[in-house]
C-alpha cells in the first residue's frame, strides 16, 4: 500500500494547528505528516492501520503519532457520523525547546516513543481531553493556545501509556523502506510470518546468496533476518492477546512458534512479562 504525504496546513512559522475531521473526512489512507499528531477519537469506532499493523480503536482513544509514523483510520459505520480532533504539533519547536535539557528528559522520551505510535490511557489525560473541547468550541486561540499546550505536554509526559503500537520505531522503518529489495522482503514476512520462513527462502526471492542476503540486511536494519522475523511474530502475538480469546499455545502456533516454552521465553525477555500476564493486564 502507497504511503502518501499529508499537508494539513501547519506552517513552518506556527507552533500548533487545531483540526476537526467529521463524516467523510474522518477516513483517511495511509499517509504521514512532518509534525507530531495528537488524535482524540470523539466519536467512531473502527480499524487503524499504522504502518502495516492493523488494531481496534472506539470512541474516547488518544493517540500520538511522531513525524513520518505512517497511519490511517476507517470508521466502521460511515452513517453514524464518526468525528475525530487533532492538534498537529511543530517539530522544530519540540525539538528546540524540549529535549536539549537534562530537567526535560520525560518529554524525550514521550517524544521517542512516539516514534512507535502511541495509545493512552484516556482516563489519565483528563486535561487533554478538557482541553481538545475548548479548541473545539474556539474558546482558546493565540498564546493561551501555547499556554494549554505545555499543560497536554507535561500530562501527557507523565501519563500511563496504553501500548507502544509499532515495535520497530519509524526511524528505523524510513532507514529501511527506501530500499526496495527490504521492502520485499519485509512485505514477505508480514505476509507469511505465520508459516515456516527461512532466510534461505527469502534470499532466493532476491535472487541473491544465503550469505550477501545476510550481510545485506543485517547492514541495512541492524539485525538479523531471524531477528527480525522473531520481532514480528511476537508483534502479532501482542496483538492477538489484546484482541482474541484464543489460547496462548493456539496464539504461539499461528503466530508462527513451534515451541510454546520457546515462546514464553522470548516474550518474556521482550516485553519483561509473560503472555499471559500481558494480558491480565491488558484485559
Amino acid at each position: 500500500m502507497e504511503i502518501q504525504y499529508e499537508d494539513l496546513g501547519l506552517q513552518q512559522n506556527e507552533i500548533m494547528l487545531f483540526r476537526s475531521f467529521k463524516g467523510a473526512l474522518f477516513n483517511c489512507d495511509l499517509h504521514y505528516h512532518r509534525c507530531y499528531e495528537l488524535t482524540f477519537i470523539k466519536k467512531s469506532s473502527g480499524q487503524l492501520l499504522i504502518n502495516q499493523e492493523h488494531y481496534n480503536y472506539s470512541e474516547g482513544d488518544l493517540f500520538l503519532f511522531g513525524p513520518g509514523v505512517p497511519h490511517s483510520f476507517k470508521a466502521n459505520n460511515n452513517k453514524a457520523n464518526p468525528e475525530g480532533l487533532v492538534i498537529l504539533i511543530n517539530e522544530a519547536y519540540l525539538n528546540s525547546n524540549f529535549t536539549q535539557w537534562s530537567e526535560s528528559y520525560l518529554f524525550t522520551l514521550l517524544f521517542n516513543k512516539s516514534k512507535y505510535g502511541i495509545k493512552f490511557h484516556s482516563q489519565n489525560c483528563k486535561k487533554t481531553l478538557e482541553i481538545f473541547h475548548l479548541f473545539e468550541a474556539s474558546i482558546i486561540v493565540g498564546f493561551n493556545a501555547l499556554k494549554h499546550l505545555h499543560t497536554i505536554l507535561f500530562e501527557l509526559a507523565e501519563a500511563k501509556i496504553d501500548h507502544l503500537l509499532m515495535d520497530i520505531n519509524i526511524d528505523s522503518i524510513n532507514n529501511t523502506i527506501k530500499h526496495q529489495q527490504l521492502e520485499t522482503v519485509m512485505n514477505f514476512v508480514n505476509s507469511n510470518y505465520f508459516q515456516d520462513i527461512k532466510a534461505e527462502n527469502v534470499a532466493e526471492i532476491l535472487n541473491m546468496s544465503y550469505s550477501s542476503f545476510n550481510r545485506f540486511f543485517k547492514q541495512k536494519t541492524k539485525m538479523t533476518f531471524f531477528e527480525y522475523l522473531q520481532l514480528i511474530r511476537l508483534s502479532k502475538s501482542k496483538k492477538m492477546l489484546i484482541e482474541t480469546t484464543k489460547s496462548i499455545n493456539e496464539i504461539c502456533f499461528e503466530c508462527g512458534f513451534n515451541s510454546a516454552s520457546f515462546f514464553n521465553r522470548v516474550f518474556k525477555k521482550k516485553y519483561l512479562c509473560t503472555p499471559k500476564d500481558f494480558r491480565l493486564k491488558n484485559s
